[in-house]
């Protein structure tokens, strides 16, 4: 899978501005989902400008994501592990050894085969979407789906992924069946709480993250056809990417969008 040049700016840029806030809602996000479908969705509050997790940088967060929410877990299997060693081993120093190699084995066990699963689902959405038409020549993928456009064909292909990491089929969409596309986002409505009672800010807390996931559902950019398999379109996108897909689906429409040699990833 090719890389982007910009991918790797853009996502320090993204980690280093918004790191405490998105780490806070995937330590939420893990509690409230669990198996495939909270882990595509816990890494995908992180996915918003990155393709996939290679680089050093990105992996120290996921690490710093995992070992926050599972924190006090680790603690207390480390007051467990240490007696235990200590009497096995006959030495303080052993089994706090031993306890640290267990954990840390432990840890990196889960998140490998975390980011593992999530690199797959982004390579399976990436074939999908260069594999959608004979001659693809924009395209824009993330772990919710992709969008790419065919000049020779005029036409336009959506690839859905669902929240259980399954690939649907590419949907195909003339140009002459787009009615109309526009970027919205919908805003998030959220509540903050300042008492001292850690259950109810923890229901508030959880209930930001609903509002959130929300918000992330519907906020991208949205194409309505008169195809009716796929009436509509909703394509996760943020405001600056929104403004490049706009412009290439105008041009699509008014038959002035050029060809390119390769197909490119925009923007």
């Amino acid at each position: 899978m090719p890389t982007n040049d910009s991918d790797t700016p853009a996502l320090n840029r993204f980690f280093l501005q918004r790191v405490i806030e998105i780490a806070s809602r995937g330590i939420t996000a893990m509690r409230l989902t669990h198996g495939p479908a909270g882990t595509l969705f816990t890494f995908w509050l992180m996915w918003k400008e990155m393709k996939t997790i290679t680089d050093e940088l990105s992996r120290k967060h996921v690490y710093l994501l995992h070992f926050s929410s599972t924190a006090t877990l680790y603690l207390l299997a480390f007051c467990l592990i240490l007696p235990l060693s200590w009497y096995v081993l006959g030495s303080a120093l052993l089994g706090l050894a031993t306890g640290m190699a267990l954990i840390a084995l432990h840890m990196k066990y889960n998140v490998e085969r975390k980011i593992k699963l999530a690199n797959e689902v982004l390579n399976a959405i990436y074939n999908a979407t260069v594999r959608s038409e004979n001659k693809i020549d924009y395209y824009n993928y993330n772990s919710n789906g992709s969008i790419a456009v065919s000049v020779p064909e005029g036409r336009i292909s959506y690839v859905r992924a669902l929240p259980n990491g399954e690939i649907c089929p590419p949907a195909i969409i003339n140009r002459s069946e787009i009615v109309k596309f526009y970027y919205y986002d919908p805003g998030v409505a959220t509540t903050k709480y300042y008492g001292c009672d850690l259950a109810i800010a923890q229901r508030v807390h959880n209930g930001n993250v609903r509002a959130e996931i929300l918000r992330g559902q519907t906020r991208g950019l949205h194409i309505e056809t008169s195809n009716l398999d796929t009436p509509k379109i909703i394509i996760s996108l943020n405001s600056k990417e929104a403004d490049h897909w706009r412009l290439i689906l105008k041009e699509l429409i008014d038959q002035n969008l050029e060809p390119v040699a390769t197909p490119r990833h925009i923007p």
